[in-house]
């Protein structure tokens, strides 16, 4: 990420759009466009109700053009073309690729030490959701409009056992800190705590009610997200839903980030919104809290002393 404030700037208020299916109390399918600045969403069109798969397809198509208009494919094979001896009289259409697309993301892919994983199933997921945020099975359909081959439902399912088995966000974890660490010693990384709710109707062992900034008293989890002072991404952990804010970064967030190559025994700075704790890496439970004036927007600020 630039730490030019021009191009942060242009980045949060680019406006981005995309299609999304959303499922309606009456069991049918949702067509939407939906139009969203930085992460907050500035638009829904709605485009229709599908009750079976054919409707569904229609509105999708519809949904298309009305978000690329005046998009249309060459003509190619038209019946009014001038007749052609050359050496492409009878040529035809045999597939068509956004290769330079492709190729972008799986460079920035590669240049972040992601590579690491060795799963090409996984990247192939990966890249597709920066492409199309969609399900992980209309994947497949991402993939082959930009003419990329898309591994079958069967072997994007068994690519998230070993995303499990094999730990990847610990492997990718560690190539963000390593980029991160490569232009010198990690000496300042920010957290901040988000919420995900569920419409579940029992609690687990995970999803539980707990504090809302929304108001809400659905189950919820917790997501912990660790970046860099440009906001490059470090960490990201899951906690319970009921889980206080200020024990999550004392926990497992500090006590894996020298196995990440963040440092190791060095005296951290913890600043938060009214509040401000100082710990030792190597012993993240002792984390104690005494009031002080936060750094705002939400985010805490770990610096090394």
């Amino acid at each position: 990420m630039s730490d030019d404030p021009l191009i942060g700037w242009l980045v949060a208020s680019l406006v981005t759009s995309f299609i999304r299916k959303v499922p309606t109390a009456s069991g049918a399918a949702a067509v939407q466009i939906v139009h969203k600045q930085g992460r907050d969403v500035v638009g829904i069109e709605h485009i229709g109700s599908a009750h079976d798969d054919s409707q569904l397809a229609v509105l999708m198509e519809v949904a298309r053009q009305r978000l690329l208009p005046g998009q249309d494919t060459f003509d190619l094979a038209s019946s009014n073309a001038p007749a052609s001896s050359g050496a492409g009289a009878g040529a035809r259409v045999a597939g068509m690729s956004s290769r330079l697309l492709w190729d972008v993301l799986a460079g920035a892919h590669e240049r972040l030490g992601f590579d690491a994983v060795g799963d090409e199933t996984f990247k192939r997921l990966v890249l597709a959701r920066i492409i199309e945020p969609t399900s992980k099975a209309d994947t497949i359909r991402v993939l082959d409009e930009i003419g990329v081959s898309a591994p079958g439902l069967r072997t994007i399912f068994r690519s998230l056992d070993r995303c499990v088995d094999r730990d990847y966000r610990d492997q990718i974890s560690k190539a963000c800190v390593a980029r991160c660490a490569a232009g010198g010693p990690v000496v300042m990384v920010m957290y901040d705590v988000t919420t995900l709710h569920f419409e579940a109707e029992k609690e687990d062992q995970l999803r539980r009610v707990g504090m809302s900034k929304e108001h809400r008293v659905d189950r919820q989890v917790q997501v912990g997200l660790l970046v860099d002072p440009a906001g490059f991404p470090l960490e990201i952990h899951m906690f319970e839903g009921n889980k206080a804010e200020t024990k999550t970064l004392g926990g497992e967030v500090l006590a894996e980030l020298p196995d990440r190559g963040g440092g190791s025994g060095c005296g951290h700075r913890v600043q938060a919104q009214g509040q401000d704790a100082v710990a030792r890496v190597d012993e993240p439970s002792r984390v104690r809290c005494r009031s002080h004036t936060g750094c705002g927007s939400g985010w805490r600020a770990v610096v090394a002393a």
